[in-house]
């Protein structure tokens, strides 16, 4: 039976904002339905169906989730916290995203489904684990972990000497743990580009924390109302132009390479402590540059030269110029060990 009451460990979590609407899964018509694990067909509308290739060694029953607080509407339909019960071998208990498919645009269907497809071939500590998916009814439902501290973009907010009183306050990071974190999401798209995906939306915002500081590479940008500011419409889609590189801008070409300079923002944002990209220029300004090929991320003094260096040589306008994922963890492995991590 679902719980109703809000359980303590979800409104502990620190960073994220919770909306004022408690959902459960009763709530959604799912009441007698269960989260599957093996293949099936997702339904399109009467007369289209279109089949999810997914084969996970378990089943979720819906009596394991319980107490579900919105998180925020997303692109797709809404997101927000379970606490599941036994869906890991390692916990009783564990906090995850469950993240619903309420929109009918075909497109978002494929995104939606794409996304589970990556997560669901990914096995890496610093990538997000997906846990299962409903597809017997609608709305969809995907499940994936949870790490205790939300994103790591709000996290660098949260350092700042200047955040206000918007965040609740956290010790500054120190030059070691930056760049532990900037490695561990290397290792991560590493092992996603070798295994031939692409992320194209790696950001600060996409990465999720643990109170270890060890991070996992995710796509919670499905929730975009919250950084509305960090998209653009251009040519009728969302993108995340000051993460983008030229060709991916106006050619949409996307790549391992457009993943790397996005990766390189992501450094020039741990290092500037979640500040915005080229935060001088409007959306309309920076696009005028990137069609000149002007583009280019002022660097702040404290930056260490090494990572000044290594985020230059990301975002080359010339992608073959551009390193690779295995090259930037080496790189970085060095930086760590020149700084005595």
């Amino acid at each position: 039976m679902l719980d109703s009451t809000v359980n303590a460990p979800l409104a502990q979590v620190p960073v994220i904002e919770y909306g004022s609407i408690t959902i459960s899964l009763a709530s959604t018509g799912l009441q007698k339905q269960s989260l599957v694990s093996n293949e099936g067909e997702v339904g399109m509308g009467a007369s289209r169906r279109i089949r999810l290739d997914f084969n996970f060694r378990f089943q979720i029953s819906n009596s394991k989730l319980f107490t579900s607080p919105q998180l925020r509407k997303g692109l797709y339909g809404d997101v927000f916290l379970a606490q599941a019960r036994n869906i890991r071998e390692s916990e009783s208990e564990s906090l995850v995203v469950v993240k619903s498919l309420l929109n009918k645009d075909e497109q978002l269907f494929f995104e939606f489904k794409h996304e589970m497809d990556m997560f669901s071939r990914l096995e890496h500590p610093n990538i997000t684990k997906l846990l299962g998916v409903c597809r017997e009814a609608e709305p969809n439902f995907m499940i994936t972990e949870y790490c205790d501290w939300g994103d790591l973009k709000q996290f660098l907010l949260a350092t700042r000497n200047d955040n206000g009183k918007r965040i609740a306050r956290a010790p500054p990071l120190t030059i070691p743990q930056k760049l532990n974190l900037c490695r561990q999401v290397s290792l991560g798209m590493e092992h996603l580009a070798s295994n031939r995906f692409i992320h194209k939306d790696l950001a600060s915002r996409n990465v999720l924390l643990t109170n270890r500081l060890d991070v996992k590479i995710s796509l919670l940008s499905l929730c975009r109302d919250v950084y509305a500011q960090e998209y653009y419409p251009h040519f009728q889609c969302l993108i995340p132009l000051r993460w983008m590189p030229p060709e991916a801008v106006l050619d949409d070409e996307f790549s391992t390479k457009s993943d790397v300079w996005s990766f390189g923002v992501f450094m020039w944002e741990v290092f500037h402590l979640g500040e915005l990209p080229h935060k001088s220029k409007t959306n309309e300004e920076l696009l005028k540059c990137i069609k000149v090929d002007d583009i280019s991320l002022d660097i702040c003094d404290q930056c260490l030269p090494g990572i000044a260096e290594l985020i230059r040589k990301c975002t080359q306008l010339n992608a073959k110029d551009r390193p690779q994922f295995n090259e930037i963890s080496i790189a970085l492995g060095e930086l760590n060990t020149e700084n005595n991590v």
